[in-house]
């Protein structure tokens, strides 16, 4: 499993990398959001954390493909902690 969080969650990053099947990274300041992105097989399932929490889910095989591919530029952007 591979996560991206924001800039502020380094503690939650590294207790993650100690797990098994588990890399997590950190994107810089500039990039911190709201959202959060589920992504896995043909399901993408969007969290707004707002005042209230907003979901949205699709479930398309080239939607999920388009998200993994932006996925992958992310984790390359990413720092590994």
């Amino acid at each position: 499993m591979k996560h991206i969080y924001n800039a502020s969650a380094i503690d939650r990053v590294k207790f993650l990398n100690k797990m098994k099947y588990t890399e997590a990274r950190i994107l810089p300041k500039e990039y911190d959001t709201d959202a959060n992105t589920i992504i896995s097989d043909d399901k993408i399932v969007i969290f707004i954390w707002d005042k209230e929490i907003t979901v949205i889910e699709m479930q398309d095989t080239e939607i999920a493909k388009t998200y993994k591919n932006y996925f992958e530029i992310l984790w390359k952007k990413a720092k590994i902690i």
